[in-house]
């Protein structure tokens, strides 16, 4: 546990320290959160980096920068077409 002078209670810090054949990839994460740690980074903070990778498919694979419209329903039926045309071409 570590408590910063400005923190009003420990954290804990979490480190996944890895080379890739990039280089160094340190990463750490500070969580209020007691759970086992190996647990709430794989659980939690991965599956919130996983879905972020969703969104950038999304945005990608769909179309998804193409929702310019100030209207919510027509980027809808832009976003459901383009969702039609991606499955159909998956077949």
């Amino acid at each position: 546990m570590y408590g910063a002078k400005s923190w009003s209670k420990a954290r804990a810090i979490l480190a996944k320290l890895e080379v890739t054949d990039k280089g160094p990839n340190p990463r750490f994460v500070v969580s209020s959160l007691w759970e086992d740690k190996r647990v709430l980074y794989r659980n939690l903070y991965c599956a919130r980096g996983d879905m972020e990778n969703r969104i950038k498919d999304t945005q990608l694979d769909l179309f998804g920068t193409r929702t310019s419209s100030p209207k919510w329903r027509t980027n809808q039926w832009r976003m459901l077409l383009s969702t039609y045309g991606y499955l159909l071409s998956r077949l």
